[in-house]
């Protein structure tokens, strides 16, 4: 899942709901406080944080626990490394 592309669909929507046409040249900044919004990196990382947080305290033999120290196998195309959550 791609950041930016999130970002940018979040501010196409945020501008819909406004009703700011595209000849209208307001900022990204401008629209995120009159929308009271953060950027939706910053809550992906709290919330992935939280999420970290939350799993840290879990019993040894959880699951989601094991998840951490997994590491992926197989192969990935040529742009796209294998992911773990301690790599992200």
């Amino acid at each position: 899942m791609c950041i930016k592309r999130i970002q940018v669909f979040i501010n196409r929507c945020l501008r819909t709901i406004l009703r700011i046409k595209w000849t209208d040249k307001i900022s990204n900044e401008s629209l995120w406080e009159r929308t009271r919004q953060i950027p939706a990196g910053d809550e992906i990382g709290r919330r992935r944080w939280r999420w970290i947080g939350h799993t840290l305290r879990k019993p040894c033999g959880s699951i989601t626990k094991n998840v951490l120290d997994w590491n992926p196998q197989g192969k990935r195309s040529r742009e796209r490394r294998r992911g773990t959550w301690k790599r992200v």
